[in-house]
Formats: C-alpha cells, structure tokens, sequence
C-alpha cells in the first residue's frame, strides 16, 4: 500500500508534466520479477507507469529467454538496459 500511495503521487506529477515512469523490478526489493510488475500495475494501472526491463534481472530471476520477454511486454516497455 505504501508502495502504490506513494508511486501514485509520483505518477500524478509525471502527468502533469507529459513524462513517464519507467519502474524496474529490481531482485532482492518488494517487486523483483515481471509477475510483480504486473501486479503492481493491476492494482496501480496508470497511463504514465511502464516498465524498465534490465536483461541481466531478468538472467538473474530466470525469468527466460529473454528475446520472449521483450517481445512480450513489447508494448509495456519505457526502457530496456
């Protein structure tokens, strides 16, 4: 809950001013793989909230093949590193 208030303040002030949000889900935080991305954003689905997909978190995660993920979330994607 905290998580969402206060990414939802962040996320208000980013409409405002036309940017968005790239949220990386980052191993060893609260959200550390896609299937908590994706939940967070079910319970937070703003315009401005998209992801950040770093390849070497997701080898890490195992959350594999990688190629499959970027195509998969394709649309989803502010940043890939």
């Amino acid at each position: 809950r905290r998580l969402v208030s206060g990414l939802r303040t962040v996320l208000d002030y980013a409409e405002q001013k036309q940017m968005t949000i790239g949220f990386e889900p980052e191993p060893g935080m609260f959200v550390d793989t896609l299937e908590g991305y994706r939940r967070l954003k079910a319970e937070l689905p703003h315009p401005r909230l998209k992801l950040t997909l770093d390849v070497g978190h997701l080898q890490c995660q195992g959350e594999l093949p990688l190629g499959g993920q970027i195509e998969a979330w394709g649309s989803e994607l502010a940043n890939v590193h």
